[in-house]
């Protein structure tokens, strides 16, 4: 009897309280779809600003660049993330975009129209209830939140603005293909065969190589985002080496350095950890060649390699050790030798233990 109360209390307790799970979990998904797109972090609109002026003063016709559509990867696991250049001229994260920037005008032009404008999809509520809310251009402060002081349809303004200038410039300025791609998406002939249906009289210059002259020469924001990203990227690597011991797979060691990345605040990982087990006789180097699947033994050799992504490029780091956790090769910035106990290795990261494995007495 007393179980069938138990049972009859517990199921209304459980259908009471299901609305009021609902409703939590609906709440959750608005907030996270406000920003569905949107970095964690970012530097601020006239950081960006500034990069397209400079851009700008050194061409001698518009400059013409989309934004990655979102098209590009057919997997449902796909995270969508900006095409490189194109996030480092506008910090807008979102599929869909193009941007337009007119020339620096000469001594006693006049300028008419807006010198740069963010193109963006139009409002979409039936995708926004599957992808999350993005941003548009009927959006209330959408200038203010981009850093553009004209914000325009790329449906139905993009390619009549472009049609209007060829009427003034004979060049443009986009990204042109490699004249040899390495495979991967199109993207770049994606535009340019579009410019040249928008403008076919123009001739396209390429505007490839002063972009990457520019992303040589790091802002602060920049450099403060490398520098989490090595961070969390020896720190990966130190509880890695605390984790090690005989029996484990490699993909378990793999799996604890994304989880140190993303418990640090990545938003994704440069590129997948390499983490190779190889008999100590043979040559570390060939052990990022191995399958993941390989199971780890006392006697083995091991490196990893592995990157917390928080900027569009971000340096690497690796170790190389043994299944005794000594490391043989670490970064300057943790004086650890050959010598050093786990013990001492086990403080140096500023994470704190995130499992009992991680313990010096697990090692043994």
């Amino acid at each position: 009897m007393s179980a069938r109360l138990w049972s009859v209390r517990s199921n209304g307790l459980l259908n009471s309280a299901a609305p009021i799970f609902w409703g939590l979990l609906c709440l959750a998904c608005l907030a996270f779809g406000a920003r569905a797109q949107e970095r964690r972090e970012r530097e601020p609109n006239s950081i960006y600003a500034e990069r397209r002026a400079r851009l700008a003063a050194q061409a001698e016709g518009p400059i013409v660049l989309w934004g990655f559509t979102g098209k590009e990867e057919a997997s449902q696991t796909y995270i969508f993330e900006q095409e490189e250049n194109f996030y480092y001229l506008t910090g807008h994260n979102e599929e869909g975009a193009g941007l337009l920037m007119l020339p620096q005008p000469k001594n006693g032009e006049a300028t008419n129209g807006p010198r740069e404008t963010l193109f963006l999809p139009a409002k979409n509520s039936q995708k926004e209830k599957w992808n999350g809310v993005r941003m548009s251009p009927s959006d209330p402060g959408i200038e203010a939140r981009t850093g553009f002081a004209t914000v325009k349809s790329f449906d139905s303004d993009f390619r009549i603005a472009i049609e209007s200038l060829a009427k003034t410039f004979p060049n443009f300025y986009t990204i042109l293909p490699y004249q040899k791609e390495l495979g991967g998406y199109p993207h770049e002939k994606t535009v340019v065969d579009w410019l040249q249906l928008a403008a076919p009289q123009a001739k396209l210059k390429d505007i490839r190589a002063q972009i990457g002259a520019m992303r040589q020469i790091k802002s602060p924001g920049e450099l403060a985002f490398l520098k989490e990203a090595i961070d969390l990227s020896l720190d990966a690597h130190l509880e890695a080496i605390k984790l090690m011991r005989p029996g484990l797979y490699e993909y378990q060691v793999s799996a604890k350095m994304v989880e140190v990345h993303a418990w640090g605040g990545s938003e994704a990982e440069a590129y997948a950890p390499i983490v190779g087990a190889v008999p100590a006789t043979l040559q570390t180097s060939h052990a990022r060649f191995l399958r993941t699947a390989n199971s780890l033994r006392a006697s083995a050799k091991f490196t990893t390699s592995s990157l917390a992504r928080k900027t569009p490029q971000s340096p690497g780091s690796s170790l190389v050790w043994t299944s005794a956790a000594k490391a043989t090769k670490t970064s300057t910035r943790l004086p650890i030798t050959t010598s050093t106990p786990m013990e001492k290795i086990s403080t140096t990261s500023r994470l704190a233990p995130i499992s009992s494995t991680a313990s010096a007495t697990t090692l043994a």
